[in-house]
C-alpha cells in the first residue's frame, strides 16, 4: 500500500511539473496549437495511459490514448511536411499500443518505446516550428516553441533507457541554455536550433 501511495505522488509531481512548465510560457498564440497549451496535452494523456495500464484499467487507458491521438492531430495542423511524416509514424505506434491494450496483450517495453518515440517526434516538430520563427525574425515565438520542445523531451525521458536518456537530457540542457540566453541574433538562434534538430534526428534513428 505505501509503495502505491508513493507511485501516485510521483505521478502527481510529474504531471504538475508539466503544467508548471506550460504555465511559464509567455504570450501563447491561441491560433497555433504548437504555441499554446494544446502542445502539453499529449504528455498528460500519455502519462495517464501508462498509469491506468499499470492498474489494469483498460477502458480508461484506451480513453486517454484516444485523447492523446486527438491532441497530436491538432498539433499536426501547425507543423511542416517533414514533421508531419514523423508524427504520422508516431501515431501508428500509438495505434499498435491501442491494439495491445484492447486485446489484453500489452508489453510494458512496447508502451515505453512507443511513448518515447511519440514525444521525441513532437520535440522535433516543435524545434522545426521554433526554427521557422527564428528565421522570420520572431525570437519570442521561437522561444515559446523551444519551451514546448523542452517539455516533450522531459516527458520522453520518463519512458527512455540509456543511452537515449542521456542524449535527451543533453539536448534538454542545450535548449535550456538557448532559452536563457539574452540578446542573441535570430540568425544565431536558428543555427543553434538546426543543431538541435540534427541531434534529434540522430536520436530518433536509434529508436
Amino acid at each position: 500500500m505505501p509503495s502505491k501511495i508513493f507511485q501516485y505522488l510521483g505521478m502527481l509531481v510529474f504531471l504538475l511539473s508539466i503544467l508548471v512548465v506550460a504555465g511559464l510560457f509567455t504570450e501563447p498564440n491561441p491560433d497555433h496549437p504548437s504555441l499554446n497549451e494544446t502542445s502539453a496535452e499529449p504528455d498528460l494523456y500519455l502519462s495517464n495511459v501508462r498509469h491506468y495500464a499499470k492498474e489494469d484499467l483498460a477502458e480508461r487507458s484506451l480513453y486517454h490514448l484516444n485523447k492523446a491521438i486527438e491532441s497530436i492531430r491538432k498539433i499536426e495542423t501547425d507543423i511542416d511536411i517533414n514533421s508531419q511524416q514523423k508524427v504520422d509514424e508516431a501515431i501508428v505506434h500509438l495505434e499498435m499500443i491501442y491494439d495491445e491494450i484492447a486485446t489484453d496483450s500489452l508489453v510494458s517495453s512496447d508502451l515505453n518505446k512507443a511513448f518515447e518515440f511519440v514525444l521525441n517526434a513532437l520535440t522535433l516538430a516543435e524545434l522545426r516550428v521554433s526554427e521557422r520563427y527564428a528565421e522570420s525574425n520572431n525570437p519570442d515565438q521561437a522561444k515559446v516553441a523551444l519551451k514546448y520542445a523542452q517539455m516533450h523531451l522531459k516527458s520522453a525521458s520518463q519512458y527512455s533507457e540509456l543511452p537515449n536518456m542521456n542524449l535527451e537530457r543533453h539536448i534538454y540542457y542545450e535548449i535550456d541554455s538557448l532559452i536563457l540566453s539574452e540578446a542573441m541574433a535570430p540568425v544565431l538562434i536558428a543555427e543553434k536550433i538546426d543543431h538541435f534538430i540534427s541531434e534529434m534526428d540522430t536520436l530518433m534513428q536509434q529508436d
